[in-house]
């Protein structure tokens, strides 16, 4: 390589991620650059080499470039334009020596003694060197050290090599903990906390170290918000494993083990190469702690998969084993550490950490969950007590015809304290009743419960009541999958019942077909039958059948597809109108629901969210938090986020108290109302739970996408290009195309906004693969033209060049609508962008010229074709040819409006052409 691309290359490390990448960059630029004997490049990349160590989890790789770098400056060798980086990271290298027991106390203190040399040398203050005297101090329990060295830190000002606004007070905030001083160090961080703050290792450090202070002293909220957001932030950052250590024994005080576990199993594999030893300790002792609640908890066989590491398969651990390993780990490292210092100090920190017992008995993570807690229940339904059990019978089942299920339970309940051996006819009503209320989940249950009952019926002279449970059986058999045996039960029952005069007996049992025919998907058969009950029950004095059989009608209506939602609407609506003719009980919540969905689908947005929010009223929690639910997507609907972001808070906190199967789903809808709000760290907790739960790869993939729109909101671009990552190897998997595609050209958008340009044009280059295989032409053509852009400004220029020639080629495949012309415009822009810093301006002009034409063309394209023409006259400017660019400037300058950024640059154009 030349010096120049050296030089290039080494800038461009700058735009990469800390970790590997960013590490092999600046080494590779190191070995060249001592190969070639290029001084300047050899400190410079040296210097760079220290962060690119130290925030990729390599802190003792900086030991040697530093040594290498301060010899260099000693010899009147180093660049002065570093000199700031060099005694900056003085700090970084005590603080790497500190958590290293095989490095010699006295060589740290030799290199804080230096440190204070050379900055009253320089002039600088002293701040800086009071605070990593405490924090040595500290390390070693050094108490009188430690106070003295705070005491000055504190009275020093704060100069050029002092942490930054946030990291400063996050060392003081160790020491006041440190004391027990948890009120002060409270204090301490809000001014911080509520500043704006620049640095990659804040706000989520002080939050972290605050999670136990937050804890003991009341500060319930602030310490699960701190805990997820400051977690949020650093876990994809190996060089975090000490503080994630931290939200270990977060979660072991606050009775979190299922979520303390994840974290465990995430980031075990770690320790087996973790940054120092000082975190692999700390991390150690927090997992041996939560392991310990774990088994205390009644779980000592819970597995735990460790990953594999070199020659070790991976495996799973039961938690007594791991826990033993890991605190031994844990303790062996502490007693390196005293034996180095001289002290018992981390020794007596990790044993208090094992034996740490828990600070309260549970600490709701989620926003929502707390708020469960606060949510007024519904009030519960009356409940008439008669006194004989053949009226309890009579009570329960009426409760459980008009759905009132929390009543039918209760008179049930008092029934079987009353009359544990119910005479025949009265336990085969029971029996039936059982059967009913388990039939889809244990549904051979249930069939052995109706035959009994049918048989009691039978023998005790109560013909329609066994063939009502006859109809009952025919209906589970066809739930449970055996349609043949099913309907022919049903349809025994309903002939049997045919002469026996029970009119009500005979249109329920009827119903059941209906049903049994919608569970076998024969949906024109189940809503041709559904019509007829509906016809037959029509002003029947029955007000509940009639009403039960417009809710029939209404679901099979809806099964036939959108074409027959006006039809269920209808039927909706008049089985509304007559189930509050009846007094209120579950039959109306529900369906108040379904049709307040239907009213919104039918674009009645308004009428349909009054309807839902009246369904608030139900018992059922199930059917309550569904209401909300859907009272809140109907709000979004309406751009009422407020009250779409409040319902579904409501619906996930009550779907939370109740553990309601759909939570997921609720989750993902607060969590899209919440960035409606400006909440995306609400957002990305309502996410992170779905995610946890969800087990379907469409609704995951959905969820996840969702979250990198959260985390690019709160500013961790890494964490959400890892979930694009995800959702792109889901698009694969499902053979889509498209999203793969869409998946790829949002992450070139984000790489390009951390100017990791040569990465976004991979992934622009990875877009235009996919859309090629399926002759999406146009879109392709936009990602090779963005691609050779990218890997231009990547400082790339045969990569750029490469990829225009292929967008180029591309291009000839285009046609002449406005569109396509347009996008051509664009690509001879860009290519003229391309060649006019590769300092070839003819064939720059040649596309820029081009480009202007095209624009020129096209309807509306105004502004284009003004930034074309001030790029074909710098170019004429550049070629010497001025008094061609001259008109053409001031024509376009004169179009510009007075605060276009362009101007500035016309004017400075223009001036150069008159000189």
């Amino acid at each position: 390589m030349s010096p120049e691309e050296l030089q290039d290359k080494l800038r461009a490390s700058h735009d990469l991620p800390y970790g590997p990448a960013r590490t092999a960059a600046v080494e590779e630029v190191i070995r060249h650059a001592d190969a070639l004997g290029l001084a300047d490049l050899q400190y410079a990349a040296r210097i760079f080499s220290l962060q690119a160590y130290r925030y990729g989890a390599e802190p003792a790789k900086t030991f040697v470039p530093f040594a290498w770098c301060l010899a260099a400056y000693d010899r009147g060798e180093g660049e002065r334009r570093f000199d700031h980086h060099l005694f900056w990271n003085f700090k970084g290298i005590v603080n790497a020596l500190t958590d290293f027991p095989e490095v010699p106390l006295a060589q740290t203190q030799a290199v804080l003694d230096d440190m204070e040399r050379r900055y009253r040398l320089a002039g600088h203050g002293m701040n800086p060197v009071h605070q990593y005297r405490e924090m040595l101090a500290r390390h070693i329990g050094d108490r009188e050290t430690a106070a003295e060295q705070f005491r000055l830190w504190d009275a020093s000002p704060r100069g050029e090599l002092s942490d930054c606004v946030g990291c400063e007070p996050n060392g003081k905030i160790n020491h006041l903990v440190w004391l027990g001083r948890d009120e002060d160090a409270v204090a301490a961080a809000q001014p911080v906390l509520t500043g704006a703050l620049n640095c990659r290792e804040q706000p989520h450090s002080i939050r972290t170290d605050l999670l136990l202070p937050y804890l003991r002293t009341g500060r319930l909220t602030e310490a699960a918000q701190a805990h997820r957001g400051a977690y949020r932030a650093i876990q994809h950052d190996r060089a975090e494993l000490g503080l994630i250590g931290k939200h270990l024994v977060f979660c072991a005080r606050t009775g979190n083990h299922p979520r303390g576990l994840d974290i465990l199993t995430r980031h075990l594999g770690w320790l087996d190469e973790p940054s120092n030893p000082n975190a692999a300790m700390r991390f150690a002792a927090a997992g041996a702690l939560l392991l310990t609640q774990v088994i205390e908890a009644g779980h000592p066989d819970t597995p735990l998969r460790r990953p594999a590491h070199r020659d070790r398969a991976a495996v799973d651990w039961p938690a007594a084993a791991l826990r033993e390993e890991l605190a031994e780990q844990a303790l062996d490292l502490a007693a390196r550490f005293d034996a180095r210092n001289g002290s018992t100090e981390q020794g007596d920190r990790i044993r208090a950490t094992l034996s740490a017992r828990p600070l309260l008995d549970h600490l709701s993570l989620s926003g929502p969950a707390r708020a469960a807690t606060r949510l007024p229940a519904a009030a519960p339904p009356p409940v008439s007590y008669p006194d004989t059990p053949a009226d309890l019978a009579d009570a329960a089942e009426a409760a459980t015809q008009r759905e009132d299920d929390e009543v039918a339970a209760a008179v049930w309940a008092r029934f079987d304290e009353l009359c544990p051996q119910p005479p025949p006819l009265l336990r085969a009503r029971r029996l039936a009743a059982r059967a009913m209320a388990t039939f889809d989940t244990d549904p051979d249950r249930a069939k052995d419960c109706l035959r009994e009952s049918i048989a009691l019926f039978a023998e005790h002279g109560e013909p329609v009541r066994a063939e009502t449970c006859r109809s009952r059986l025919g209906l589970v058999h066809c739930y449970d999958g055996d349609g043949d045996t099913g309907l022919a039960l049903l349809r025994a029952a309903i002939e049997a019942l045919r002469p026996a005069g029970d009119e009500e007996a005979l249109i329920r049992a009827q119903s059941r077909l209906v049903d049994g025919h919608g569970r076998l998907d024969e949906d024109e058969t189940a809503a041709r039958l559904a019509r007829d009950l509906v016809e037959r029950t029509d002003g029947h004095p029955d007000r509940q059948l009639a009403a039960d059989m417009l809710v029939l009608a209404t679901h099979k209506e809806l099964a036939l597809g959108e074409e027959h939602v006006p039809a269920a609407l209808d039927y909706a609506r008049r089985g509304l109108a007559v189930l509050r003719e009846l007094p209120p009980a579950g039959a109306l919540w529900e369906h108040l629901c379904t049709t307040g969905n239907l009213t919104a689908a039918a674009g009645e947005l308004e009428a349909g969210y009054t309807l839902l929010t009246e369904a608030f009223q139900a018992v059922d929690p199930v059917v309550r938090s569904y209401a909300r639910h859907e009272a809140g997507r109907v709000a979004m609907a309406m751009e009422r986020t407020a009250d779409g972001y409040r319902h579904l808070t409501d619906a996930v906190a009550d779907a939370l108290r109740h553990q309601v199967e759909s939570l997921p789903r609720i989750r993902i809808d607060l969590a899209v109302a919440a960035m409606a709000v400006d909440l995306p760290a609400e957002a990305a907790d309502a996410l992170e739970e779905a995610i946890a739960a969800i087990e379907d790869p469409d609704l995951l993939a959905r969820a996840r996408f969702l979250l990198h729109k959260a985390y690019r909101e709160l500013g961790q671009p890494d964490s959400a290009l890892a979930l694009l990552d995800q959702v792109a190897a889901h698009c694969t998997a499902a053979d889509n195309t498209y999203g793969l595609a869409q998946m790829h050209d949002l992450a070139a958008g984000i790489l390009d906004e951390l100017d990791r340009d040569a990465q976004a044009a991979q992934r622009h280059l990875a877009a235009a693969e996919v859309l090629g295989q399926v002759g999406e032409t146009l879109r392709e053509l936009g990602h090779r033209r963005r691609a050779a852009l990218s890997w231009h400004w990547a400082r790339e220029p045969e990569q750029a060049r490469a990829d225009l020639a292929a967008a180029d080629q591309l291009a000839t495949r285009l046609g002449q609508d406005p569109e396509e012309i347009f996008n051509l415009a664009i690509l001879d822009y860009d290519a003229a962008r391309i060649l006019s810093a590769d300092k070839d301006l003819n064939p720059a002009l040649a596309r820029a010229n081009a480009a202007a034409e095209k624009f020129r063309g096209l309807d509306g394209a105004v502004e284009p074709t003004l930034t074309a023409d001030v790029l074909r006259g710098r170019l004429l400017v550049g070629l010497g040819r001025g008094p061609e660019a001259g008109p053409l400037l001031t024509a376009a300058l004169a179009q510009l409006a007075e605060d276009a950024p362009q101007r500035e640059q016309i004017q400075e154009l223009l001036a150069e052409i008159r000189r």
